[in-house]
């Protein structure tokens, strides 16, 4: 077995396995760690931390230069998070929009949706998914989509907080 099936399956290897030596670890110096793949420092204290100021509503910042875990530190947050009843967290990321998503508003909406769109169905979370797959044409400016967020937080996730 290949480290990229149990990453794309979400699949933890046991322990025996990496002990077998079918999964080695290694130094990883670009993106993000993966704690069975790649040699990292145990950030489950900062991670915990992190938690306790989404708990309490609050905002923070990760603010350091390259190569010192901020991807990482966001993914595991994001899993952590996710396997919680209370919590639904929802990872996008603007890097991959082009110059001409970002200078026109209505290509940016349309992008935003389908970068929220595809992270629903990839957690499974289908009512939501079909939620946003409703306004996907209809949505064409910055205030439409802020307001659809607001009634998309509140309706579709009534009992959790959306992070």
């Amino acid at each position: 077995m290949r480290i990229s099936y149990f990453v794309l399956r979400g699949i933890r290897p046991t322990h025996q396995e990496i002990r077998r030596n079918i999964i080695k670890r290694e130094f990883n110096d670009v993106g993000l760690c993966i704690p069975h793949r790649h040699y990292m420092v145990n950030s489950s204290t900062k991670i915990g931390q992190i938690i306790e100021l989404v708990e309490e509503g609050k905002y923070f910042t990760i603010n350091r230069p390259r190569q010192f875990g901020k991807t990482t530190i966001l993914a595991l947050l994001t899993n952590r998070l996710n396997q919680r009843d209370d919590h639904v967290a929802l990872e996008i990321t603007f890097e991959e929009l082009d110059i001409d998503a970002h200078q026109q508003q209505e290509r940016f909406v349309y992008e935003f949706l389908m970068m929220l769109l595809i992270k629903l169905e990839f957690l499974n979370l289908t009512e939501p998914a079909r939620f946003v797959e409703e306004q996907l044409e209809k949505l064409t400016t910055m205030s439409a989509l802020s307001r659809f967020i607001t009634r998309f937080v509140r309706d579709m996730f009534p009992q959790k907080s959306v992070v």
